[in-house]
């Protein structure tokens, strides 16, 4: 039996399984429900030849562990781009953060943001992002972008949100850094040449691939006799369990009477992904995303997912991906690529004669955890529950925790618990 049992062989599953291999543990195993590891972090390739990444994907390695990995598992098959989002506010394509480039606004809407920024309460004691957003950095630039983004993209009251996820992306700012004297943009972004963002995990999967079983899924879990069941027949033992399922998941496969009360208090959004493939020379070279707040346009971002790699793309071609935060399931796929299109159209990103040569559709019942005010309070007593039977719960929603949930922080947390079992002899290695 695996001594060590990773649950899940999305990316934060692989992340562990590559380094215990790399700490030469051999009693280890990953059960993953899927033919192929990835998770969220897959891409496909239609009859066209676009490559569409399941949802908006890039590798910005912080870590330089981390870059390292990426460096040794793609060799040099991949390329480095300057990070360039905008926002897209009155008409205009703003340098992102939208906070520190409000030169770029008309002069009156700039000078009012100025003054309502002067003006602020900054000293202000509050606890949730809608008040934190107006405290930080006054109503004109909250009503004008931060707000209706953000309202858009979590389809909820952003008054029940904490701030804990945004210290690091939209930490407090002086006067000085309203007109973007900080070049912000100046992060770089890894994408593979060939495959899309996928291929990376694909790559990572394989290179552990005898410590993966596919095609198992785990239909329960009994915390007591420390057993898996997947398949609803075959029985694993383990020692340590290392879950990368969705938290809320997990408490379900539980069989023990403590869980009940902790499943419903994780809140996630869904997420629909319409991708658009066009032929001719995109108008919109270099740049990586765009934030779209309008309240009346379908999306909020775009992902010029063409400008990652050219392979992206056939030959004399690009392609844009735009996310949608939909209230629950999309039953009529037709009518929201229309809309899509039409939309594009409206904010002239599409113009009338773009040729468009391939749609992709894509539906993502469970794509970000929400950042809800308890939520802090009730990850410590989940965790606390979990890790007195030696679970150890990790990765987007395995951790459930908004701002650790992209690849770089996954990684980081990965190799951290791991290197923590380990110090603790919890796991021995060679």
């Amino acid at each position: 039996m695996p001594r060590v049992l990773i649950l899940g062989g999305g990316a934060a599953g692989l992340f562990c399984g590559y380094r215990l291999k790399e700490l030469k543990e051999r009693d280890w195993g990953i059960v993953e429900a899927g033919q192929s590891g990835g998770g969220l972090a897959r891409s496909k390739t239609d009859s066209k030849g676009f490559v569409w990444d399941v949802g908006g994907h890039t590798f910005t390695p912080k870590d330089r562990r981390y870059a390292v990995l990426f460096e040794s598992i793609m060799k040099k098959d991949y390329l480095a781009h300057d990070k360039n989002s905008f926002a897209m506010v009155t008409g205009r394509l703003i340098r992102s953060p939208f906070q520190k480039n409000i030169s770029a606004l008309p002069s009156h809407l700039s000078a009012r943001c100025t003054t309502d920024f002067m003006s602020r309460n900054a000293t202000a004691n509050v606890s949730d992002f809608e008040n934190m957003l107006l405290s930080r950095f006054g109503r004109s630039i909250s009503e004008l972008f931060l707000l209706p983004y953000n309202r858009k993209a979590w389809k909820t009251d952003l008054k029940t949100l904490n701030t804990a996820w945004v210290e690091d992306s939209m930490g407090p700012i002086s006067l000085d850094d309203l007109n973007g004297t900080t070049d912000t943009n100046k992060q770089k972004i890894l994408y593979p040449a060939r495959g899309g963002f996928g291929s990376f995990f694909e790559r990572l999967s394989q290179s552990i691939h005898e410590n993966i079983l596919f095609e198992k899924t785990v239909t329960s879990v009994d915390i007591v006799n420390r057993v898996v069941r997947v398949n609803d027949s075959e029985v694993i033992p383990y020692e340590i369990l290392i879950n990368t399922l969705p938290l809320n998941c997990l408490l379900e496969l539980i069989r023990h009477r403590e869980r009940g009360a902790f499943r419903h208090h994780l809140v996630s959004t869904p997420l629909a992904v319409v991708g658009i493939g066009l032929s001719g020379k995109s108008r919109f070279e270099g740049k990586s995303w765009i934030y779209v707040p309008n309240p009346d346009v379908l999306f909020h971002r775009i992902t010029f997912i063409s400008n990652f790699s050219h392979n992206n793309a056939p030959v004399n071609c690009w392609s844009l991906m735009c996310e949608i935060t939909p209230y629950g399931a999309i039953k009529d796929v037709a009518s929201i690529t229309r809309q899509t299109i039409s939309d594009l159209r409206r904010i002239a990103v599409l113009q009338k004669t773009s040729n468009i040569e391939s749609t992709h559709f894509e539906y993502i019942n469970r794509a970000y955890p929400v950042p809800m005010l308890l939520r802090d309070d009730r990850l410590r007593q989940i965790n606390g529950f979990l890790n007195s039977h030696d679970i150890f719960s990790i990765g987007r929603f395995g951790s459930w925790i908004y701002e650790r949930s992209n690849t770089d922080c996954i990684f980081t947390d990965s190799v951290a618990l791991v290197d923590r079992l380990c110090s603790s002899r919890q796991i021995t290695i060679e």
